[in-house]
Protein backbone atom coordinates (compact mmCIF):
# COMPACT_ATOMS: atom_id res chain seq x y z
CA UNK A 1 0.00 0.00 0.00
CA UNK A 2 1.30 3.47 -0.86
CA UNK A 3 1.29 6.45 1.49
CA UNK A 4 -2.16 7.88 2.10
CA UNK A 5 -3.47 11.24 3.26
CA UNK A 6 -2.80 11.09 7.00
CA UNK A 7 -0.52 8.09 7.52
CA UNK A 8 2.96 7.52 6.13
CA UNK A 9 4.40 4.04 5.74
CA UNK A 10 7.48 3.29 7.87
CA UNK A 11 9.13 0.30 6.16
CA UNK A 12 11.88 0.00 8.79
CA UNK A 13 9.29 -0.45 11.55
CA UNK A 14 7.39 -2.93 9.40
CA UNK A 15 10.56 -5.00 9.28
CA UNK A 16 11.34 -4.42 12.97
CA UNK A 17 7.89 -5.23 14.31
CA UNK A 18 6.70 -7.80 11.78
CA UNK A 19 3.42 -5.97 11.07
CA UNK A 20 2.57 -3.18 8.61
CA UNK A 21 3.67 0.03 10.32
CA UNK A 22 2.80 3.67 9.83
CA UNK A 23 3.37 7.09 11.38
CA UNK A 24 0.97 9.99 11.53
CA UNK A 25 2.42 12.67 9.28
CA UNK A 26 3.94 15.54 11.33
CA UNK A 27 1.97 18.19 9.44
CA UNK A 28 -1.30 16.44 10.33
CA UNK A 29 -1.32 18.24 13.68
CA UNK A 30 -1.23 21.65 11.97
CA UNK A 31 -4.74 21.05 10.61
CA UNK A 32 -5.96 17.81 12.22
CA UNK A 33 -8.76 15.73 10.76
CA UNK A 34 -9.39 13.01 13.33
CA UNK A 35 -12.41 11.67 11.46
CA UNK A 36 -10.14 11.17 8.43
CA UNK A 37 -7.48 9.51 10.57
CA UNK A 38 -10.04 7.14 12.05
CA UNK A 39 -11.39 6.30 8.61
CA UNK A 40 -7.92 5.51 7.25
CA UNK A 41 -7.16 3.24 10.18
CA UNK A 42 -10.51 1.51 9.76
CA UNK A 43 -9.73 0.84 6.10
CA UNK A 44 -6.29 -0.51 7.03
CA UNK A 45 -7.81 -2.81 9.64
CA UNK A 46 -10.27 -4.19 7.10
CA UNK A 47 -7.59 -4.68 4.46
CA UNK A 48 -4.60 -5.84 6.52
CA UNK A 49 -5.76 -7.01 9.90
CA UNK A 50 -3.13 -6.09 12.46
CA UNK A 51 -0.99 -2.98 12.04
CA UNK A 52 0.95 -0.43 14.08
CA UNK A 53 0.86 3.40 14.11
CA UNK A 54 3.00 5.93 15.97
CA UNK A 55 2.26 9.63 16.46
CA UNK A 56 4.67 12.28 17.72
CA UNK A 57 3.07 15.35 19.25
CA UNK A 58 4.92 18.54 20.18
CA UNK A 59 4.11 20.16 23.49
CA UNK A 60 2.36 23.01 21.64
CA UNK A 61 -0.24 20.48 20.40
CA UNK A 62 -1.09 18.73 23.67
CA UNK A 63 -4.69 19.92 23.45
CA UNK A 64 -5.13 17.39 20.63
CA UNK A 65 -4.15 14.39 22.77
CA UNK A 66 -7.71 13.49 23.94
CA UNK A 67 -8.74 13.05 20.29
CA UNK A 68 -5.81 10.67 19.72
CA UNK A 69 -6.72 8.71 22.85
CA UNK A 70 -10.30 8.38 21.65
CA UNK A 71 -8.95 6.57 18.59
CA UNK A 72 -6.95 4.15 20.77
CA UNK A 73 -3.54 5.81 20.94
CA UNK A 74 -1.71 5.72 24.27
CA UNK A 75 1.35 7.53 25.58
CA UNK A 76 4.65 5.62 25.62
CA UNK A 77 7.28 8.33 25.83
CA UNK A 78 8.13 11.94 26.42
CA UNK A 79 11.44 12.95 24.86
CA UNK A 80 13.69 16.00 24.74
CA UNK A 81 16.52 17.07 22.45
CA UNK A 82 19.77 17.85 24.30
CA UNK A 83 21.89 20.40 22.41
CA UNK A 84 25.51 21.41 23.02
CA UNK A 85 27.39 24.32 21.43
CA UNK A 86 30.83 22.75 21.41
CA UNK A 87 32.91 25.91 21.43
CA UNK A 88 31.03 27.47 24.34
CA UNK A 89 30.85 24.60 26.80
CA UNK A 90 33.10 25.11 29.85
CA UNK A 91 32.82 21.44 30.82
CA UNK A 92 34.20 20.35 27.45
CA UNK A 93 36.92 23.01 27.66
CA UNK A 94 38.04 21.64 31.01
CA UNK A 95 37.94 18.09 29.64
CA UNK A 96 40.23 19.10 26.79
CA UNK A 97 42.73 20.45 29.33
CA UNK A 98 42.51 17.69 31.93
CA UNK A 99 40.62 14.57 30.77
CA UNK A 100 41.86 12.63 33.78
CA UNK A 101 39.58 14.76 35.98
CA UNK A 102 36.58 12.99 34.44
CA UNK A 103 37.80 9.44 35.08
CA UNK A 104 36.35 7.77 38.20
CA UNK A 105 38.94 7.19 40.93
CA UNK A 106 38.73 3.40 40.59
CA UNK A 107 40.11 3.64 37.02
CA UNK A 108 43.10 5.31 35.46
CA UNK A 109 43.29 7.19 32.18
CA UNK A 110 45.79 4.73 30.75
CA UNK A 111 43.24 1.90 31.18
CA UNK A 112 40.82 3.65 28.82
CA UNK A 113 40.94 3.76 25.03
CA UNK A 114 38.60 5.89 22.93
CA UNK A 115 38.61 5.16 19.20
CA UNK A 116 36.69 6.00 16.05
CA UNK A 117 37.39 3.11 13.65
CA UNK A 118 37.88 4.11 10.03
CA UNK A 119 36.40 0.80 8.85
CA UNK A 120 33.24 -0.91 10.09
CA UNK A 121 34.87 -4.31 10.10
CA UNK A 122 36.80 -6.50 12.46
CA UNK A 123 36.29 -7.99 15.87
CA UNK A 124 34.66 -4.87 17.34
CA UNK A 125 31.64 -5.20 15.05
CA UNK A 126 31.12 -8.77 16.27
CA UNK A 127 31.39 -7.63 19.90
CA UNK A 128 28.92 -4.83 19.32
CA UNK A 129 25.74 -6.91 18.99
CA UNK A 130 25.91 -8.63 22.40
CA UNK A 131 27.02 -5.36 24.00
CA UNK A 132 24.07 -3.46 22.51
CA UNK A 133 21.64 -6.23 23.44
CA UNK A 134 22.05 -5.38 27.11
CA UNK A 135 22.14 -1.61 26.70
CA UNK A 136 18.51 -0.64 26.13
CA UNK A 137 15.51 -0.84 28.39
CA UNK A 138 14.18 2.71 28.70
CA UNK A 139 13.08 3.34 25.12
CA UNK A 140 9.47 3.69 24.03
CA UNK A 141 9.11 0.11 22.75
CA UNK A 142 10.41 -1.46 25.95
CA UNK A 143 7.86 0.69 27.82
CA UNK A 144 5.01 -0.24 25.48
CA UNK A 145 2.89 -2.83 27.30
CA UNK A 146 1.69 -4.23 23.95
CA UNK A 147 5.19 -4.80 22.56
CA UNK A 148 6.93 -8.03 23.68
CA UNK A 149 10.40 -7.48 25.14
CA UNK A 150 12.01 -9.73 22.54
CA UNK A 151 10.49 -7.58 19.77
CA UNK A 152 11.86 -4.41 21.37
CA UNK A 153 15.28 -6.06 21.71
CA UNK A 154 15.21 -7.18 18.07
CA UNK A 155 14.38 -3.65 16.96
CA UNK A 156 17.64 -2.39 18.47
CA UNK A 157 19.61 -5.22 16.90
CA UNK A 158 18.25 -4.19 13.49
CA UNK A 159 19.03 -0.55 14.24
CA UNK A 160 22.68 -1.28 15.02
CA UNK A 161 23.00 -3.42 11.88
CA UNK A 162 21.50 -0.61 9.80
CA UNK A 163 23.97 1.90 11.22
CA UNK A 164 26.90 -0.40 10.56
CA UNK A 165 25.78 -0.55 6.92
CA UNK A 166 25.18 3.21 6.67
CA UNK A 167 28.20 5.04 5.15
CA UNK A 168 27.09 8.27 6.83
CA UNK A 169 27.35 6.79 10.32
CA UNK A 170 30.56 6.68 12.34
CA UNK A 171 31.07 4.65 15.50
CA UNK A 172 32.88 5.77 18.62
CA UNK A 173 34.09 3.02 20.95
CA UNK A 174 35.29 2.94 24.53
CA UNK A 175 37.47 0.13 25.84
CA UNK A 176 38.43 -0.52 29.43
CA UNK A 177 41.54 -2.66 29.87
CA UNK A 178 41.02 -3.86 26.30
CA UNK A 179 37.36 -4.80 26.76
CA UNK A 180 34.73 -3.02 24.66
CA UNK A 181 32.38 -1.41 27.19
CA UNK A 182 30.65 1.46 25.34
CA UNK A 183 29.68 2.60 21.87
CA UNK A 184 28.01 5.49 20.08
CA UNK A 185 26.82 5.76 16.48
CA UNK A 186 26.85 9.32 15.15
CA UNK A 187 25.65 10.83 11.88
CA UNK A 188 27.15 14.30 11.50
CA UNK A 189 26.08 16.43 14.45
CA UNK A 190 23.53 13.86 15.62
CA UNK A 191 24.57 11.07 18.02
CA UNK A 192 21.93 8.53 17.00
CA UNK A 193 22.31 5.81 19.61
CA UNK A 194 24.76 5.08 22.41
CA UNK A 195 25.06 2.56 25.19
CA UNK A 196 27.15 0.67 27.69
CA UNK A 197 27.18 -3.03 28.31
CA UNK A 198 24.86 -4.14 31.10
CA UNK A 199 27.78 -4.83 33.46
CA UNK A 200 29.13 -1.28 32.97
CA UNK A 201 25.98 0.83 33.21
CA UNK A 202 27.00 1.99 36.70
CA UNK A 203 30.71 2.27 35.91
CA UNK A 204 30.74 6.06 36.08
CA UNK A 205 32.42 6.24 32.67
CA UNK A 206 29.53 7.94 30.89
CA UNK A 207 30.82 11.49 31.34
CA UNK A 208 34.28 10.60 30.08
CA UNK A 209 32.92 8.73 27.05
CA UNK A 210 30.45 11.44 26.04
CA UNK A 211 33.04 14.18 26.41
CA UNK A 212 35.35 12.14 24.16
CA UNK A 213 32.53 12.05 21.59
CA UNK A 214 32.02 15.81 21.91
CA UNK A 215 35.75 16.45 21.51
CA UNK A 216 35.87 14.24 18.41
CA UNK A 217 32.96 16.15 16.88
CA UNK A 218 34.61 19.47 17.69
CA UNK A 219 37.88 18.28 16.13
CA UNK A 220 35.91 17.54 12.95
CA UNK A 221 34.83 21.17 12.88
CA UNK A 222 31.23 20.66 13.95
CA UNK A 223 29.80 23.65 15.84
CA UNK A 224 27.27 21.71 17.90
CA UNK A 225 25.72 18.35 18.74
CA UNK A 226 22.04 17.50 19.01
CA UNK A 227 20.60 14.19 20.13
CA UNK A 228 17.30 12.86 21.48
CA UNK A 229 16.75 11.30 24.89
CA UNK A 230 13.70 9.62 26.35
CA UNK A 231 12.52 11.08 29.64
CA UNK A 232 12.15 7.44 30.71
CA UNK A 233 15.96 7.40 30.77
CA UNK A 234 16.77 9.52 33.81
CA UNK A 235 20.47 8.52 34.02
CA UNK A 236 21.04 9.78 30.46
CA UNK A 237 19.18 13.03 31.16
CA UNK A 238 21.24 13.63 34.27
CA UNK A 239 24.47 12.88 32.41
CA UNK A 240 23.58 15.30 29.61
CA UNK A 241 22.86 18.02 32.15
CA UNK A 242 26.15 17.46 33.99
CA UNK A 243 28.30 17.83 30.87
CA UNK A 244 26.63 20.95 29.55
CA UNK A 245 23.84 19.95 27.20
CA UNK A 246 20.74 22.15 27.19
CA UNK A 247 17.29 20.69 26.58
CA UNK A 248 14.82 21.70 23.88
CA UNK A 249 12.00 20.33 21.70
CA UNK A 250 9.84 18.42 24.16
CA UNK A 251 7.66 15.90 22.33
CA UNK A 252 5.29 13.07 23.22
CA UNK A 253 5.06 9.77 21.35
CA UNK A 254 1.90 7.68 21.20
CA UNK A 255 1.47 4.14 19.92
CA UNK A 256 -1.49 2.22 18.56
CA UNK A 257 -1.68 -1.49 17.70
CA UNK A 258 -4.82 -2.31 15.76
CA UNK A 259 -6.50 -5.57 14.86
CA UNK A 260 -9.22 -6.09 12.30
CA UNK A 261 -11.84 -6.68 14.99
CA UNK A 262 -10.64 -3.99 17.41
Amino acid sequence: MTDIAVLKETPWETRNLGVPSYAVRPDFFDAPDFAGLGAEMGALAAAQGRFFVSARVGKQRLALVPELQTLGFYLVECSVSPVMVLGKNPVLSRFEREPEAFVPARYSLRELEFTTPAEKAGSWTEALAPLAAGSFSDDRFHHDHRCPAELADRRFAYWIADLLADPAAVFHLLRLRGELVGFCARKGDHPVVAGFGRSRTTSGLGEYFWLCICRAAKDEGLPSLRTQVSCNNLPSLNLCARIGFRFTDTAYTFHLWRDRNA
